[in-house]
């Protein structure tokens, strides 16, 4: 698996407006809706994350938690021009 040099990956919910716009921004690129005003992503029981390498952000998931029990994994996507080299699998 070819994931460049700094392989120390971190999944976190965005914090930062820069964060929120590399989210979307990701989601966008895989034809996911990427609005600014979704109410989804912020709804209660609904986790946006990013997963970074290093520094840099090179996927997106949210995860939806249904009841307690059982979660939904939604809007997978990895950025573009990190795509087949192993960061899905992360």
């Amino acid at each position: 698996m070819d994931t460049g040099t700094d392989s120390a990956y971190r999944l976190a919910g965005p914090r930062t407006e820069a964060d929120w716009a590399e989210y979307r921004a990701i989601r966008r690129a895989a034809d996911f809706d990427g609005d600014d005003d979704d109410p989804d992503e912020r709804a209660p029981g609904h986790f946006p994350l990013l997963l970074r390498q290093g520094p840099r952000a090179v996927g997106a998931i949210r995860v939806d938690d249904l009841d307690g029990e059982r979660a939904a994994f939604r809007l997978v996507a990895v950025a573009p021009d990190a795509q087949g080299r192993g960061h899905g699998r992360v």
